[in-house]
């Protein structure tokens, strides 16, 4: 959480799922104060029940999310975060909860250069989901 906890202006996240209640509290905290929040996710993932659960809460806090699929139908894989234009955090971790108790490896980076990459893929996402 300390890495979100980083948001001064926007937020942009891509989940194949997300679900874990803490991330969930402290995106709805982030745009309480006044941050950007968007979440991209699967649409596959989207559909169960827990994840419903999350999405409704963030929906019902006002923050804004994309379910959807690829351009070529395919999952919409990505796990990834964008803050401020230049943090960046990847890797293998999902925002769930089960993913805290698997092998996963997650990556934080400050860089222009790679927030700008990744947030110019998390737009095209959001575009090929429309």
């Amino acid at each position: 959480m300390q890495f979100l906890d980083q948001a001064k202006n926007r937020c942009y996240i891509a989940s194949y799922s997300i679900t874990n209640p803490n991330v969930i509290n402290k995106l709805i905290q982030l745009h309480n104060r006044g941050v950007d929040v968007e979440v991209l996710t699967d649409k596959t993932q989207a559909a169960g029940r827990r994840e419903q659960a999350a999405l409704a809460a963030l929906e019902e806090n006002h923050i804004a999310v994309f379910a959807g699929r690829s351009i070529d139908h395919a999952l919409m894989h990505c796990k990834f975060c964008v803050i401020d234009d230049h943090l960046v955090e990847d890797g293998s971790w999902n925002f769930t909860t089960s993913a805290n108790k698997e092998d996963n490896i997650l990556n934080f980076v400050d860089s222009k250069q790679r927030a700008k990459a990744f947030l110019s893929y998390w737009l095209k996402i959001q575009r090929d989901m429309r």
